[in-house]
């Protein structure tokens, strides 16, 4: 996952918590002690970028459909970077994202 700089993080749908790879805090420009949630996350996307990565997300947990797509963020040093995404929302028992 290194050489192709590919980073993971898990998110709970719930309190909006994120665990991270280091790699993904390096994708991020993301210190390494520093805490990184899903409003982190929504405020690095440019404003621009933000309604259609947000669509995707939410169109994929509403359908429990895989998303992908790409957005830049402004990084805590003010640079601009592309990240592409994809992920699954997983369920709990119920049936409800988690």
């Amino acid at each position: 996952m290194v050489s192709g700089r590919l980073g993971l993080f898990v998110l709970d749908l719930v309190s909006g918590r994120m665990d991270i790879t280091p790699q993904c805090r390096a994708n991020f420009d993301w210190p390494p002690d520093a805490d990184f949630d899903y409003d982190t996350l929504l405020s690095m996307i440019l404003e621009a970028d933000r309604p259609q990565a947000l669509a995707a997300v939410e169109d994929a947990v509403a359908q429990r459909t895989e998303y992908k797509t790409q957005y830049r963020i402004a990084t805590p040093r003010s640079q601009t970077r592309w990240i592409v995404a994809r992920g699954r929302a997983t369920s709990d028992p119920g049936g409800r994202p988690v």
